[in-house]
């Protein structure tokens, strides 16, 4: 009887320990409930729940999934600046996680969504040249050439766009590159006609002077000259032949400048 009575008491001293919240136990329950909140669409009310585990040194454990997940959870809300530190926080704490490559990646898009486009760059740069076999290289090309645009840098970014379809033909990037490539061009031909017409525009003001200028000479030829002054006369019909020759040319200037500007709006 009391063999039984022994027995019955090391069963229930066993259940109860089975039944007991270890801190490994609760700390996985909460990173399920934190993902399973993030997958019902809830991002904010996730990020909280991850930010509990990161707060509780008892689940230290947990600690790279809920950075990994709180990364993500910052940059859908638009919170670059936590997302920053948290991603920051993960590349010192676990370096050896798998997902220290995807992290890197964030990270370098976090410096683009917050308009740090040379940063950004950089990062992207350091990234595709680390790991050019990963999954995000080709995502990591396509910023790399949109931060470029943003600066203005077209051929730098002509040619990252380039080396993307080049590297990755299967990526589902390589159509919106082949895009802005053509968009590119695009703004090469616009920024080459804006040149054109600034120096059309200009050599019609420099003309539109001169014409002026030798109208007022042949004026003053005219009336400071005597019907006795030979040289006088000569010297009037020879300025009055240059400012009409000027004006010939002032007219065809203005004609291409008007065909350049039809040519402009037409596009």
């Amino acid at each position: 009887m009391k063999k039984i009575a022994s027995i019955a008491v090391i069963l229930a001293m066993a259940l109860g320990a089975l039944g007991a919240e270890t801190p490994e136990w609760e700390g996985d329950n909460a990173l399920r409930r934190a993902l399973i909140t993030l997958n019902e669409g809830a991002t904010e009310d996730a990020a909280d729940q991850l930010r509990d585990i990161l707060g509780n040194p008892d689940f230290r454990e947990f600690h790279h999934d809920a950075l990994f997940w709180l990364v993500r959870c910052d940059i859908a809300l638009q919170r670059h600046l936590e997302a920053a530190v948290a991603a920051e926080r993960f590349l010192q704490e676990f370096p050896q996680d798998a997902r220290i490559r995807e992290i890197t990646y964030q990270r370098a898009r976090i410096h683009f969504l917050e308009g740090e486009h040379e940063a950004a760059i950089m990062s992207f740069g350091d990234f595709v040249a680390a790991h050019p076999q990963s999954d995000l290289a080709a995502s990591a090309y396509y910023w790399m050439g949109e931060a470029l645009m943003a600066l203005g840098r077209l051929e730098e970014a002509d040619v990252v766009f380039a080396e993307l379809i080049h590297r990755y033909p299967e990526s589902l990037k390589r159509e919106a590159s082949r895009f802005r490539r053509r968009e590119i061009g695009l703004m090469y031909r616009e920024r080459e006609l804006l040149d054109l017409l600034k120096w059309s525009h200009e050599e019609r003001l420099r003309e539109a002077e001169d014409f002026y200028r030798r109208e007022s000479e042949f004026r003053d030829a005219i009336s400071g000259g005597s019907s006795t002054d030979g040289e006088g006369s000569l010297r009037g019909i020879l300025l009055r032949d240059r400012l009409l020759a000027a004006k010939d040319r002032l007219l065809i200037l203005k004609e291409y400048y008007l065909d350049l500007l039809q040519e402009a709006s037409s596009e």
